[in-house]
């Protein structure tokens, strides 16, 4: 719910939405903080939090990403294609 109110504030304010990083980072703190998936022990629930970046097939998604747009802005892969 708070990220909705969050994405609905900026939205109104500034006529464009939050980037999914800042949506995503104040995700994790919220789980971190209320301890939604663990509320006896905080420890847990911040392990919870940030235990989708142990995960090494979402690192390779990622840097995938990263790399791609990356080619794509440069203009790489348009001048790599002709060579083929």
């Amino acid at each position: 719910m708070a990220i909705i109110c969050a994405f609905y504030w900026d939205y109104n304010s500034y006529g464009k939405a939050l980037p999914i990083g800042a949506i995503s980072i104040i995700a994790i703190a919220l789980i971190a903080i209320t301890g939604a998936t663990n509320p006896n022990n905080s420890t847990e629930a911040i392990n919870d939090a940030l235990s989708g970046f142990s995960n090494q097939l979402i690192w390779l998604i990622g840097i995938s990403i990263m790399i791609s747009v990356s080619l794509n802005k440069t203009g790489l892969v348009c001048s790599s294609s002709d060579l083929i």
